[in-house]
């Protein structure tokens, strides 16, 4: 996405390709893959690869994800130090629920947040394994350079891009939110319309991003 924009820009090969090395000595990337059997996270297993490449640590069974965020921060924190601004993003890797994938986010936001000034967080499924159940956490430094954010902002017509879509009406960098007292407050002429249709449509019409 930022190497794309950047020769959206005009910038020539050769810099973009300079840039782009410099851009993986500034992030980092670390995974885990999981069974959820119950109220328990099982076979955790850190490194493992999306083609079912073996990790390189397991962890025991667990009743939450805190002990693996605590786990993943530490082997981040060797790529991106602390007290930098950086921007998260969490990966599915292709069989995780959504239901989990919120609780880990929030589990990863509430930790993050202490040692890491987060000025963009993506949530979604951008690169995955046919079915495996895991998540990826990338944190990238923007200390490398002040136009980042600039880039990850480029509009683009890509579909399965998650942000920053031209047809998008509000800003990749804007924060909206939903609330179901919002939609409880409508029109009584449109009696017709369920909670459910109304929330539908109010969530359909409303980017949401975190920053």
């Amino acid at each position: 996405k930022i190497l794309g924009a950047m020769a959206e820009d005009g910038v020539g090969l050769d810099e973009v390709y300079g840039f782009g090395e410099g851009l993986v000595r500034n992030l980092g990337t670390i995974g885990f893959t999981f069974r959820a059997v119950g109220d328990k996270l099982e076979n955790v297993e850190i490194g493992k690869g999306i083609h079912g490449e073996p990790g390189v640590y397991t962890m025991p069974a667990c009743g939450d994800f805190e002990g693996i965020v605590e786990f993943l921060l530490k082997k981040l924190e060797k790529c991106v130090p602390k007290a930098a601004e950086v921007v998260l993003l969490v990966n599915n890797l292709g069989g995780t629920s959504e239901f989990l994938m919120g609780i880990f986010l929030k589990s990863l936001l509430d930790k993050v947040k202490l040692s890491y000034a987060v000025k963009r967080t993506y949530c979604g499924t951008f690169l995955s394994s046919l079915d495996q159940a895991g998540i990826s956490v990338t944190l990238l430094n923007l200390g490398y350079s002040p136009k980042l954010l600039q880039y990850l902002d480029y509009e683009v017509t890509v579909p399965s891009m998650l942000f920053g879509r031209k047809r998008c009406n509000l800003p990749p960098s804007a924060v909206a939110t939903v609330s179901p007292m919002d939609v409880l407050q409508v029109s009584s002429g449109v009696p017709t319309c369920t909670f459910t249709e109304q929330f539908g449509a109010k969530l359909a019409s409303t980017v949401i991003t975190f920053v």
